[in-house]
């Protein structure tokens, strides 16, 4: 380890190993060094809600083995992590006393939960960590019942895993219709179905006012409803990890403000990935979505140093963001789909028990998809139609031979 890097790095999701393969790729020569907060391996944090009924060794999720840091030149702290930054001095120190200066710094804390604020909220555990990860599937053996809060991809992925562990699951949330985000009422009406089908107890409109707690199980006091639980997991959106960026001053209400070049207000100081600020309509808690402001911070990073060439400082721009959803072995995905959005023409093109297609144009270029059935392969294919702008009526023919 050295004293001083050129580059360093907080936080080591998705975004942040993305920004240090991108440095390393642009500026060869740089000293680079990722502090990560957890005790092992960086890992692909969207994986914990799809193996959670199952038993996962300790770095199965891996972003990069071990060898892939030594071989590209990443310095890497694990489990000490960062408590008090200097940006005057720019100087950082550890848990551990280790301290760290720097010629460029990225934030990249990702989020914390949404947590609801009644009486017994302590019992409601949530899942952002690893560690989480294995507590939670120790409690899946005995086979609790479960009631999961939140109707987005997180919470049904939560209710499969539940599910396919063996316990009595209800999903709750607050919207009328499950994924209400990001599908159609149709296509929530086929997600619902699916889940009810398997033994999920789907309810919506409500959420509990409080939870108490009798013996060794909860009740949750949701209006005239009292659901008793032995286990509750809340999935009700994220905010940006306060963590640093309060104390230098660069928190705005939901995480680190930041311009279309990741930079903060703080000079040489940039921040990428959940630990942002999103604007109004510009998504937000998708890895892709994530890759993306790492590698654009990286960029914009060497760029200042004067690394790299001049015309790599992209700035970031709302890109179309894709979703895809497989409980139970399903396929469900949407393409750029806004509820609200400014569509011109739309055709289902698909709709049976187990499929689904629907395609949105403006100005005779498709724009947002829906989609059920197709599986990976039609995903992929949707999204390059979609990005391409390609007339649905094309896209309909192009899928038909895909079809499982």
């Amino acid at each position: 380890m050295k004293d001083k890097y050129d580059y360093v790095i907080v936080g080591a999701g998705r975004a942040g190993v993305t920004a240090a393969l991108t440095l390393r790729e642009t500026v060869p020569s740089s000293t680079i060094l990722i502090l990560n907060g957890e005790d092992r391996l960086p890992y692909k944090r969207t994986n914990l809600t799809k193996h959670l009924s199952k038993p996962f060794g300790r770095d199965d999720f891996a972003l990069l083995s071990e060898q892939e840091y030594q071989s590209l030149g990443l310095d890497r702290i694990d489990g000490d992590p960062v408590m008090h930054i200097d940006p005057d001095s720019q100087t950082l120190d550890c848990r551990s006393g280790l301290r760290f200066s720097w010629e460029r710094l990225l934030l990249s804390t990702g989020a914390v939960p949404h947590c609801l604020d009644i009486p017994g909220a302590q019992w409601i555990c949530h899942l952002r960590s690893i560690d989480e990860a294995e507590d939670i599937g120790t409690l899946l053996k005995l086979r609790p019942r479960t009631v999961v809060i939140g109707q987005g991809v997180e919470g049904v992925e939560l209710a499969e895993q539940c599910r396919l562990a063996g316990c009595e699951v209800l999903i709750m949330g607050r919207e009328s219709r499950m994924m209400a985000r990001w599908f159609d009422p149709v296509l929530s009406r086929m997600m619902e179905d699916l889940l009810e089908e398997k033994g999920i107890d789907c309810r919506y409109s409500l959420l509990p006012r409080s939870v108490v707690c009798e013996d060794s199980s909860f009740v949750l006091e949701c209006g005239d409803q009292r659901i008793e639980a032995d286990l509750i997991l809340s999935s009700l959106g994220v905010r940006g990890n306060p963590h640093l960026a309060k104390d230098l001053g660069l928190y705005g209400e939901t995480g680190i403000l930041t311009d279309r070049h990741c930079r903060s207000s703080s000079s040489r100081i940039f921040a990428a990935g959940d630990v942002v600020q999103s604007d109004p309509g510009w998504p937000r808690g998708l890895w892709h979505w994530a890759e993306y402001q790492g590698k654009t911070a990286a960029l914009n990073m060497a760029a200042s140093m004067g690394d790299g060439h001049p015309d790599e400082a992209p700035e970031l721009f709302n890109r179309l963001t894709r979703l895809k959803c497989e409980p139970f072995g399903d396929f469900f995905f949407s393409m750029a789909y806004d509820a609200g959005g400014d569509y011109d023409g739309d055709r289902v093109y698909m709709k049976s028990d187990k499929r689904y297609l629907r395609i949105f144009e403006r100005e005779g270029k498709s724009v947002a998809a829906l989609m059920r059935g197709w599986g990976k392969a039609g995903g992929k294919a949707l999204e390059k139609a979609v990005r391409n702008g390609s007339p649905a009526a094309e896209i309909a023919e192009e899928l038909e031979p895909l079809q499982e």
